[in-house]
């Protein structure tokens, strides 16, 4: 019990009690707890509820981790009610991933390296592409160019996305081949020739026994200088990067006259049909035994393939389309069967002339296999080679050319029979301009419209189905019909109506008991009823009633004549005459002449030879006045015009038009900015409701500094130009990869083979994930290695897109 006393200044005292009660605290429970990202919005739940909150949270119970720093903070709860006293507190973790990664540069490795560990900041992600999930590198398992290795962040708490990339150069090595040895006029001396492919070409360097020259071009080539004839020689190449050098030694011996001669170094391509015919070597010279021949091989002493007595070579096994040989001249001693003896020790071979020999083209077509008669076929040309093309094809009869084609190209064709198509001549357009006979056909079967003629029969009164619906009258109907094929077949029936044959006989009697109407129906040759009706009427008196006017009024009268008919009957002949009095004829019409208003009265004799009057009334036509009204936007038309026109009565039609002139109107709009170069004003020029020019006056203004804030755009991606599906895991995809805050989607990725067909189309696809890509094959089977263009279209994180183009190398 507390017990609370007051006194006041005049010596009074009064007192009160209170009973306080003391009850346990009890735990409240707090949720969420433990760690928290800094990306976070937070509201803790309490049991029980309804309590007040502390520490970093604010009233709701809610904490903004990213207003917190980075590391432990506290949060408490308490509550007082009927049901006791209860507390609670919370310590929670704010956790930041990094804000950026940070990957190495990119190092060039040699082909045959040894595998290298690549360290990215912080550490403990996880590496892709190039490089396994660890960071290894093996440059022995890619291929010579550019790989990228991409590095994500370890981060198991806040997963922020955050990746960076490096280039990985792998570098090869320069080789040498094609070797050939030339003398001088004296063969005292001889130089050594040879070619040199991969490596860096800009740094290619040539030690040995002597200097020489390198010579570029495709390949490069070297030249050394002369060597005493029998002398030894021995020649490294190597290039900037060291990754690995090639050796050429030897000696050869002078001792003759025999040369081979200087053979053309430009490269030479023919069509796979085409034999190909070099030019004879220059500075040939051969002893009395000896004998030139010419062979083709890939560059290297043991590779002979094919050998002529003359410089012309056809294709055939073993040599492949798309492969660069080499035809030299070899003089030498002669020898049976082989034409020089290669283990003459005055043998010379010339350097090489280069020749390539291209597949010609090939296609077919295909397209629509049926029509009906009158309709179009559409024929498809499917092709392979290098294009655009010129193909040839025929039906059968005439000959048709299309020109500069491509893959895929679709005409319209007519057929109005049955026809067979036939591919005869494809023509590449670019040299060597190989020319390919497929003779592949295509055919299109024409189905025939059917019309038929019908006759039908019917009597009046009956029908029959025809042209749709139950016809009664004669005629001709159509009805189309649909064959089998879907073509149209016509039925044109004749219809004929036979009418009821129904005659109306007459007679009469001066017998009462032989009078009445008398029927007999009979069938007439189309069977259809032929009704003959008779009616017999009594005649006591056979009475004739005649007709005839008068222009004689004292002419006119009912007269009649009493006779004997034929029946012998009495034939009374009654003829009424009637009086015709002049007939009127009443026009009028109208004028705008005052003058020509009036009344006239015109007298002639009509038909029956009486008076007809004509009376001719001409009212006067007054000229008219129409009044319109109408709106305009512009000034310049605005007013009253007056026009003088001609009405249909042929009088003055006075036209006069009052244009009202409506409002434009102009709207000024304010805004700010936070870029300087968006500064300015605008004006654009819409309409109102009238239809009128509404003028918006835009001006933009600078935003206080402290109001803005520029965010940084990202433009950072990657494309390969080269990658490997061959299900090892390491770039086995070709995708494109972007900074996170770079490229938002991929709306559209397609990728076309060397002669243009489509080998693979992705749509809305997503940067940074190698599944969306293209994993090498086509319709589920592996492709052949080779250079494919593709197309793409990305859309950055600002909303802005744009279109690339490029190629990559597919190697297995």
């Amino acid at each position: 019990m507390i017990t609370y006393t007051a006194n006041d200044g005049n010596g009074c005292t009064n007192s009160a009690d209170i009973v306080v009660e003391v009850v346990p605290l009890m735990t409240a429970e707090i949720t969420p707890g433990g760690t928290l990202c800094g990306t976070d919005t937070i509201t803790f739940v309490a049991d029980p509820p309804g309590g007040i909150w502390g520490g970093v949270a604010d009233a709701n119970g809610q904490i903004l981790p990213y207003a917190l720093s980075g590391g432990a903070h506290v949060v408490t709860y308490e509550l007082n009610n009927n049901n006791g006293c209860f507390a609670g507190e919370d310590s929670i973790d704010i956790h930041y991933p990094p804000p950026f990664l940070g990957c190495p540069n990119s190092t060039p490795l040699c082909f045959n390296s040894t595998p290298v560990i690549l360290h990215a900041d912080p550490p403990g992600g996880v590496w892709s592409g190039a490089a396994d999930s660890s960071g290894l590198v093996d440059p022995t398992t890619l291929t010579p160019g550019f790989h990228m290795a991409i590095y994500m962040d370890g981060d198991t708490v806040c997963s922020s996305g955050n990746s960076c990339w490096t280039y990985i150069e792998i570098l090869d090595a320069p080789t040498i081949s094609n070797v050939s040895y030339a003398c001088d006029p004296q063969s005292a001396f001889y130089t050594v020739s040879f070619s040199i492919l991969g490596g860096d070409t800009s740094s290619y360097v040539v030690t040995g026994t002597t200097n020489g020259i390198i010579i570029a071009g495709l390949p490069y080539r070297f030249v050394s200088d002369p060597i005493p004839s029998g002398g030894a020689y021995s020649f490294v190449i190597e290039d900037m990067h060291q990754c690995a050098n090639d050796t050429v030694s030897g000696s050869f011996i002078c001792n003759c006259g025999t040369n081979a001669g200087t053979m053309d170094l430009n490269l030479i391509t023919a069509c796979e049909s085409d034999g190909i015919l070099l030019i004879p070597p220059t500075g040939v010279n051969l002893d009395s035994d000896d004998s030139l021949i010419y062979v083709l091989h890939l560059g290297f002493p043991d590779s002979i393939l094919l050998t002529s007595n003359t410089p012309d070579f056809n294709f055939g096994p073993p040599l492949q389309t798309g492969v660069t040989y080499f035809v030299s001249s070899v003089a030498g001693n002669t020898a049976a069967g082989i034409g020089v003896d290669l283990s003459d020790p005055c043998l010379s071979v010339s350097f090489g002339t280069p020749v390539m020999w291209t597949p010609e083209p090939s296609g077919g077509i295909g397209g629509t296999t049926a029509v009906c008669e009158g309709d179009s076929a559409t024929l498809v040309f499917f092709l392979t080679g290098t294009g655009p093309f010129d193909v040839t094809f025929t039906d059968g009869v005439n000959t048709y050319n299309a020109n500069g084609i491509s893959p895929g190209h679709a005409i319209k064709v007519l057929p109005t029979a049955n026809t067979v198509y036939t591919l005869t001549d494809i023509a590449e357009t670019i040299p060597p301009f190989c020319i390919g006979h497929p003779g592949t056909t295509h055919s299109v079967e024409v189905f025939q419209h059917y019309n038929l003629s019908l006759s039908a029969e019917i009597c009046f009164g009956d029908s029959l189905f025809l042209g749709g619906g139950y016809q009664h009258a004669g005629g001709i109907y159509h009805d189309s019909l649909l064959t089998t094929h879907g073509c149209d077949s016509i039925l044109m029936t004749s219809l004929t109506v036979y009418p009821l044959d129904t005659t109306y006989l007459s007679d009469k009697t001066c017998d009462p008991l032989q009078t009445g109407v008398f029927t007999n129906v009979l069938a007439d040759g189309h069977g259809c009823d032929s009704t003959i009706i008779t009616t017999v009427t009594f005649a006591l008196v056979d009475t004739t009633l005649i007709q005839s006017n008068t222009c004689d009024q004292q002419a006119a009268g009912v007269f009649s004549n009493l006779f004997s008919g034929q029946d012998g009957c009495d034939s009374l002949v009654i003829e009424t005459i009637t009086y015709i009095p002049p007939d009127s004829t009443w026009i009028s019409g109208t004028t705008c002449v005052p003058a020509d208003a009036g009344t006239s009265i015109e007298v002639q004799m009509n038909g029956q030879g009486c008076d007809s009057f004509i009376i001719e009334t001409i009212l006067l036509v007054p000229s008219d006045t129409t009044i319109l009204t109408g709106e305009t936007c512009d000034p310049a038309t605005a007013g009253v015009h007056t026009q003088l026109l001609t009405n249909n009565g042929g009088c003055d039609s006075l036209v006069i038009e009052t244009i009202a002139l409506l409002p434009s109107d102009t709207t000024i709009k304010q805004q700010f900015t936070c870029f300087p170069q968006d500064t300015g004003s605008l004006a654009q020029i819409y309409t109102n409701v009238y239809g009128c020019d509404s003028l918006l006056w835009i001006i933009t203004s600078l935003a206080p500094p402290d109001s803005c804030l520029v965010p940084v755009i990202h433009r950072e991606f990657f494309i390969p130009n080269i990658f490997s599906p061959n299900g090892d895991g390491i770039n086995d995809y070709f995708y494109i990869s972007s900074h996170p805050e770079a490229v938002t989607n991929i709306p559209l990725l397609r990728i076309y083979d060397r002669w243009g067909g489509l080998v693979f189309e992705g749509i809305d696809l997503q940067p940074n994930r190698p599944e969306d890509g293209w994993d090498g094959n086509v319709k589920g089977e592996p492709i052949n290695p080779a250079v494919f263009t593709w197309v793409a279209e990305v859309v950055f994180m600002d909303g802005k897109s744009t279109t690339l183009f490029g190629d990559v190398t597919l190697i297995r």
